[in-house]
């Protein structure tokens, strides 16, 4: 495999397929598009978490949505089945993808549509 000849171990493959097959069919959203959606739009979101850069959960559906326009960022608070993830923004059309502070990283995410 062409992983390992770049110095990939086990761990690192399993874990880079692990979130290519869960996040395959999403595609992340920015604060402004999560600050115009409905109940029912937020039910079928994908709350995506990362540990130290490695998949650690996944949910579909997020309630208690809390976006905080602060000086220099945009604090981001939701809850999901697995938890309540708490991460920040630097502006609204950044996209919520893979950010926070390094150790913990969040996502959100819709369902991909066909044309």
């Amino acid at each position: 495999m062409k992983f390992k000849k770049i110095g990939f171990s086990d761990y690192e493959i399993k874990d880079k397929l692990v979130q290519i097959s869960i996040l395959k069919d999403w595609t992340p959203i920015t604060v402004r598009e999560l600050q115009n959606m409905n109940k029912d739009q937020l039910k079928k979101l994908l709350s995506f978490c990362w540990h130290d850069g490695h998949y650690r959960c996944h949910a579909i559906g997020i309630t208690n949505v809390i976006i905080e326009f602060k000086q220099n960022y945009i604090n981001l608070k939701w809850s999901d089945n697995t938890g309540d993830p708490n991460t920040y923004v630097h502006n609204i059309d950044e996209l919520i993808n893979n950010v926070g502070d390094g150790e913990w990283n969040y996502g959100l995410f819709t369902k991909k549509t066909m044309f």
